[in-house]
């Protein structure tokens, strides 16, 4: 069929059996015109829907102009001389009449014209080349351009639409205005939209959106394995690249990101993907990907379609709620003036070690137990001074006179002689750590040689440089010249057993 030109209206009561093809019918029935029909040499009518809701709907002939009527299945519009022509033409929603040369007057329609592809009725501007499109889907509409052939380019998807030129849809629900953008479906996509110049929206695809410049959204060639890599994700701006995501969000430039539940803004981010598990968004999978990250890099854009990235990340917020500001120094915070955000690096680097670290408590001295018959308790720790003759402790961890020992057993073979036995473990003093911060470990007991004592985890107790410090908290009927004393380097002591009951506030510095 001839899509531009001029033609012969001819109105008829009924299409002839033999046509002409430089005219176009139009029945007398139909007012207003909506549908003209066109002459095929093999003998059939192509039928062309006039877009809108009305038509051709009058023709009215000025001076010099006779209308032929002798034969109504075929009128005769005629031009008898003069200065006449066609005085008016009252055209209908999509039709243009061009009475330029009021002796051949030029109509052409305009709008949309429904077509079915293959896949269903679909709607796309008259007079574009078939050609140059796919087939269009089902219920879609296209105003979009597309200058060379190509079976992919515009509104392929089905209920899609789009605007711009060069535009290429082809998933369900999808839309795109602008130019050169791109929504692909591969095996899976739905429910997407891209806007701007240059974008694309890759397979497996779900409710995803794409606007600015140069922006890519999923990955090419993904097969998603059986699920879309990008599902409610986006980029806004320039050179964003969401590889992948669930709920992940790109707004700015030369952005990167392909885990899920990140909001990532400014320009040039580090990667800190960790996983691209986005179908499984369990914590397992979700907990190691950050959670937003703020860009601080350079797009040294001297190609503007294709630049490069100098990428920082300037603050960072983690899943865990944990952040950070993994690229600003300690300078850079000072610059920054009072109102700066530290960081652990500066506070460190900004803050004096102290001229001594301190170990500070209140120990209660506690009665030393002992018996000389019964039963022991398995787990706790013992001591004999002396194994009378005829007794026997083999049985329950016993060894030697004045050797702790753990109770293995309840019983001893033979308790009949009035071995006296001391229960380490419940005679230990009781101890309310105040402050520690040695970064060692101190580990209080009852030593049967020494009292009360406590066992430090390294040797840090050097007689010159350490000070031990001792007071009574009960009151001046308790006062002793008892102290607590370095018994060797990781051992501190106090040989008072006078007042049990009583409790000793006892500090230590250590310098360095």
């Amino acid at each position: 069929m001839r899509k531009e030109g001029q033609y012969t209206l001819q109105k008829v009561d009924r299409l002839p059996t033999r046509g002409n093809a430089n005219w176009l019918y139009f029945l007398e029935s139909d007012d207003p015109v909506q549908i003209l029909y066109e002459w095929n040499s093999n003998g059939t009518y192509t039928a062309i829907s006039i877009g809108g809701s009305g038509g051709i709907q009058s023709i009215v002939a000025g001076a010099n102009i006779t209308i032929d009527n002798t034969d109504p299945s075929n009128p005769v519009i005629s031009s008898t001389g003069g200065s006449g022509g066609i005085d008016s033409v009252v055209a209908g929603n999509g039709i243009t009449v061009n009475t330029t040369d009021p002796d051949n007057p030029v109509i052409n329609s305009t709008g949309l014209e429904s077509l079915n592809e293959g896949t269903g009725v679909g709607w796309r501007l008259i007079g574009k080349n078939a050609a140059n499109y796919g087939n269009i889907g089902l219920n879609s509409v296209d105003f979009t351009h597309s200058g060379s052939a190509s079976s992919v380019m515009g509104i392929r998807g089905n209920y899609s639409f789009g605007f711009g030129q060069t535009n290429r849809v082809d998933i369900d629900f999808g839309g795109a205005i602008g130019t050169l953008n791109n929504i692909l479906e591969g095996t899976y996509g739905t429910s997407s939209f891209v806007g701007g110049y240059q974008n694309t929206i890759y397979e497996w695809n779900f409710g995803a959106l794409n606007f600015g410049y140069l922006n890519t959204i999923g990955t090419s060639g993904s097969t998603g394995g059986g699920n879309p890599v990008i599902w409610y994700s986006g980029a806004i701006g320039a050179y964003n690249n969401i590889y992948g995501g669930r709920g992940t969000f790109g707004l700015g430039s030369g952005l990167i990101h392909g885990g899920a539940f990140c909001t990532v803004v400014g320009a040039a981010n580090i990667d800190l993907t960790a996983s691209t598990a986005n179908q499984n968004w369990s914590p397992s999978n979700t907990q190691s990907n950050p959670a937003f990250i703020v860009g601080t890099g350079d797009v040294n854009s001297a190609s503007a379609s294709s630049p490069t990235f100098t990428r920082r990340n300037g603050f960072v917020v983690w899943r865990n709620g944990t952040a950070e500001l993994p690229d600003a120094s300690t300078a850079e915070i000072t610059s920054r003036g009072a109102k700066a955000v530290p960081t652990v690096e500066w506070v460190q680097a900004n803050t004096s070690a102290p001229a001594y670290s301190t170990y500070t408590a209140l120990v209660t001295v506690n009665n030393e137990v002992s018996q000389t018959s019964g039963v022991l308790e398995v787990g706790k720790e013992y001591i004999i001074p002396l194994l009378v003759i005829g007794d026997d402790f083999s049985n329950v961890g016993y060894t030697s006179d004045l050797t702790p020992f753990i109770a293995t057993g309840t019983t001893p073979t033979n308790w009949s002689n009035g071995t006296e036995v001391i229960n380490l473990t419940d005679s230990a003093p009781t101890v309310v750590e105040l402050e520690n911060n040695t970064g060692e470990t101190f580990d209080w007991v009852y030593d049967y040689d020494e009292g009360v004592i406590s066992n430090v985890s390294n040797n840090i107790l050097e007689p010159n440089k350490t000070l031990i410090f001792t007071g009574n908290n009960d009151g001046a009927g308790n006062a002793t010249p008892m102290d607590f004393y370095i018994i060797d380097d990781a051992t501190v002591g106090m040989k008072n057993m006078f007042y049990p009951g009583s409790t000793w506030s006892l500090e230590i510095k250590i310098y360095p």
